[in-house]
């Protein structure tokens, strides 16, 4: 294993076989930028985003990093590390996304493999002085024209990159810092949207009553101001405005407080709780033969949910073992 980053090597230019095949296979959530919001888009669209969210639900495929300093491929180089799979640099800044493909993806329910992925991940992060409060959920997509991309989209296996790390520094990543508000695990987008909607779903329905729109947007918008202000390390002041249209749009006109038990009421882990269940209960139906109308029909949703969880688990199967 190479343990020097060699920055002279040629930057990618082109489409790589490598991620060309991990995109073909796999849904993407894309963004352009994070000023306009987030959308699932079509593999073939997604591939030219500037950020995108590769990993399957339920799956962790790289171990990703923001390295949030002007010189940052320098860094990389001086590290020691091994060679990044990806080093994704915003010319403009000289800061940079690092990633480490794995061979072998890393289930979130595999309680063992994800305590073994979070203490490299913080041990990498420390040692490149990457940005503790990235969650890596999105990433900047190596395709994107306006980035510059260096590497040659090689993985590797989770325990070798374990070993490389001095056995101080790995046992100093048991203990991962947590942010204020404990939003360290989903990003501090998450933890204000979830601080923001439950705030705006306690409070709508009186503004609502006197079609006081505007007052309803001015109390989120400064309840979000105050969220957001908390976290150690605030989000950009676009991130919280488009956060906030989004839930103020929701809550206005679709949220009634009589409905609360539905999905949108529950909080983001008790829900994908839920889901979960759905659709472990899904494989197991399918193992006993039934097809999809019918298990569609038997736990309550769509047939083209159940395709789309069908083709996720093949996605998963085939990645991991190409």
């Amino acid at each position: 294993m190479e343990s020097q980053y060699n920055t002279a090597q040629v930057r990618l230019d082109n489409v790589t076989e490598r991620w060309a095949l991990t995109l073909s296979k796999c849904v993407l959530v894309a963004q352009h930028g994070f000023d306009g919001g987030a959308f699932r888009q079509p593999r073939e669209q997604a591939a030219r985003w500037a950020e995108i969210a590769p990993d399957p639900r339920g799956w962790k495929r790289a171990i990703r990093l923001d390295v949030d300093l002007p010189n940052a491929i320098e860094v990389v180089a001086a590290s020691g590390l091994p060679t990044p799979s990806w080093c994704v640099v915003n010319p403009s800044t000289g800061h940079a996304h690092v990633a480490y493909e794995l061979i072998v993806w890393v289930r979130e329910d595999n309680l063992k493999a994800m305590v073994l992925f979070r203490r490299v991940r913080e041990a990498y992060r420390r040692t490149l002085n990457g940005d503790p409060y990235y969650a890596g959920t999105f990433t900047h997509n190596p395709l994107f024209a306006g980035w510059e991309t260096w590497g040659d989209g090689r993985r590797y296996n989770l325990r070798k990159l374990a070993r490389v790390v001095s056995p101080a520094l790995f046992d100093e990543a048991r203990s991962t810092p947590r942010p204020s508000g404990g939003y360290a695990q989903n990003g501090r987008n998450c933890a204000l949207f979830e601080a923001v909607r439950f705030e705006a779903y306690r409070v709508v329905e009186p503004y609502r009553a006197i079609q006081d729109r505007a007052g309803f947007i001015a109390r989120v918008r400064a309840f979000a101001a105050e969220t957001n202000a908390g976290f150690v390390q605030p989000l950009a002041e676009s991130e919280v405005r488009w956060t906030v249209a989004s839930i103020v749009s929701f809550s206005w006109s679709r949220y009634r407080r009589s409905e609360g038990a539905r999905r949108y009421a529950q909080t983001r882990r008790a829900y994908l709780s839920a889901t979960d269940a759905r659709r472990r209960r899904a494989a197991e139906l399918r193992v006993d033969g039934l097809n999809t109308r019918a298990i569609a029909q038997e736990i309550q949703v769509t047939c083209r949910t159940i395709q789309r969880w069908n083709a996720s688990r093949a996605c998963a199967r085939t990645c991991a073992n190409p």
